[in-house]
């Protein structure tokens, strides 16, 4: 789930990935004979097949900025073959005079191991036709840019600076990509955890060249990408894997999970250690940050969104 940034003013888009069910198929496959157990985990294989990321729209008043003018509605539906997406980014840079249709470059990794960066447009309609709520169905084929690395999966992504992005992978290494030079071709890659790399969070804008990062492996670490093999810092693990982490630039820390159930964060500069911040009766599943105030949100297994403030 991802919302469409730069827009101050009128409608408000909130973009979400969907996963195809074969069971609503029209007709259901074959059975098929039984075979041996998998010897690669699914987390760790290639998965294409159809999918849709929805793009809503949320109406708002011209007057207050509120959205009480009406019930959100699908606007836009944009379907691929690559798996569905488990990641979703929107770059964030500023634009002047930008076009009120084009919502902007949206980086996503895919269940195929890819990340692909496709530039989202809405379609053309009467206001009549925005206001029914029709929904318009797009295939998308090409995208601006696919990253891809041969020997593993691109699990979680985030942008670095206007023009580059850096990426977790299942076998635990960081990958980071310049689409100005040579997007084929990623500039960094280097190991950081020992397995599945699940989030990854930049520490923009205060220390822009600093990642932190929730792994599989039980740890979650912050690295320096200008000398990632010795300006790196691990917490203490985790015996239930994170699965989530933020930046929080407000108080310089890393927020994320510690034994499923602690929502618990790591200042920068005694990152080896945590401070708890609330509990949820089930484990961590999500949290969440913000750019301009301390206040955190986080939602678990059990149901329960929990809003704290570490300050």
């Amino acid at each position: 789930m991802e919302w469409a940034p730069s827009r101050e003013k009128g409608s408000q888009y909130l973009l979400l990935s969907t996963k195809h069910d074969s069971t609503f198929a029209p007709s259901p496959p074959p059975p098929r004979a039984p075979t041996a157990a998998r010897e690669t985990p699914p987390a760790f294989e290639r998965a294409p097949g159809p999918s849709c990321i929805q793009v809503w729209r949320f109406p708002t008043d011209a007057a207050t900025g509120t959205t009480s003018t009406g019930p959100p509605n699908l606007q836009l539906a944009l379907c691929h073959d690559w798996g569905y997406a488990s990641c979703l980014k929107f770059h964030q840079a500023p634009r002047e005079n930008a076009d009120e249709r084009d919502l902007g470059l949206l980086a996503a990794v895919f269940r195929d191991g890819n990340i692909r960066v496709i530039q989202v447009r809405l379609p053309e309609q009467t206001a009549e036709e925005e206001a029914g709520g029709a929904t318009a169905f797009v295939k998308v084929t090409t995208p601006a840019y696919t990253l891809s690395l041969d020997a593993t999966l691109c699990t979680t992504l985030t942008w670095l600076t206007p023009h580059s992005l850096i990426a977790g992978c299942s076998n635990g290494f960081l990958s980071a990509w310049d689409l100005t030079r040579h997007p084929s071709t990623p500039y960094l890659y280097t190991p950081v955890h020992q397995t599945y790399i699940a989030a990854i969070a930049s520490c923009f804008p205060s220390f822009p060249t600093h990642v932190v990062t929730a792994s599989l492996d039980g740890y979650c670490r912050i690295t320096s990408l200008l000398d990632p093999y010795t300006d790196t810092v691990v917490n203490n693990r985790s015996r239930i894997a994170p699965t989530s982490i933020c930046w929080v630039d407000a108080v310089s820390a890393a927020v994320s999970s510690e034994e499923g159930a602690w929502v618990k964060f790591y200042p920068l500069r005694r990152f080896f250690s945590a401070t708890t911040v609330c509990k949820h009766s089930g484990v961590v599943n999500a949290v969440a940050g913000s750019a301009v105030h301390a206040f955190l949100v986080s939602g678990g297994s059990e149901g329960e969104c929990a809003f704290s403030n570490p300050v």
